[in-house]
């Protein structure tokens, strides 16, 4: 079972066993870390982008998701976002977190695309993440969001060849958003031909970008790959 405990900001987190990690950061906050990591970021490079598919890498308790819907609320925008996720368990306690009606649940359960929100449509991929992404079309996606398990304990979400399915299945115009600051990571990235941004956020440890193509982002440096750190 997944034991749900209080983040620094007051959102709620789980411990997964099998993982022996937290969906999200304790220091930094569930909620805030969605935000500020992946989310916004990723929404102030598409603010001006009718349509946008996300991917959702993973569905975990469901923040990047339902955050998303929250932030694009405000905008004319259609998203589109497709969550992978192997463990049924996390639904129900999303559910428990984001009050989701017995409808919601049985729908995402089926795999079924819903409205969470006026614009923005969410269906849960269930299986194996990485047969999934080996699966999607090329230049499917707008955003990733690069969320699983650390590499230290899902090195498959992580690897060279990971990556290079990522710029695969990505737009000439995309953005990938990550916690990871790994060199390693970073390294990988850009063996897929990716560039590497650092991300800095205030009261937040720094965070990750990789693209196609150059970005203007407040608080996103470029790094050249001799200079990864």
């Amino acid at each position: 079972m997944n034991n749900l405990i209080q983040s620094a900001d007051g959102s709620i987190t789980a411990f997964n066993q099998e993982f022996c990690e937290h969906y999200s950061s304790l220091s930094d906050g569930a909620k805030t870390e969605k935000l500020y990591k992946h989310i916004i970021p990723a929404a102030t490079l598409f603010a001006n982008q009718p349509q946008i598919r996300i991917l959702d890498i993973c569905f975990g308790l469901g923040y990047t998701a339902f955050l998303s819907a929250q932030i694009y609320t405000h905008t004319a925008q259609s998203i589109h976002i497709i969550s992978l996720e192997k463990n049924p368990a996390t639904l129900h306690l999303a559910a428990k977190i984001h009050n989701l009606s017995k409808e919601m649940i049985t729908k995402l359960a089926n795999g079924e695309s819903l409205f969470i929100a006026p614009h923005t449509s969410l269906r849960i991929v269930w299986g194996d993440a990485k047969t999934h992404i080996e699966c999607f079309e090329d230049n499917t996606f707008d955003i990733v969001y690069q969320d699983p398990f650390s590499p230290n304990k899902n090195k498959d979400l992580w690897s060279k060849e990971h990556f290079r399915h990522l710029y695969r299945i990505t737009k000439a115009k995309s953005v990938i958003t990550t916690y990871s600051t790994s060199r390693q990571i970073k390294e990988n990235a850009s063996e897929a031909k990716f560039l590497i941004y650092k991300l800095k956020s205030q009261n937040l440890r720094a965070s990750s970008i990789f693209t196609k193509s150059p970005i203007a982002l407040e608080n996103a440096t470029q790094i050249s790959l001799d200079n990864l750190a």
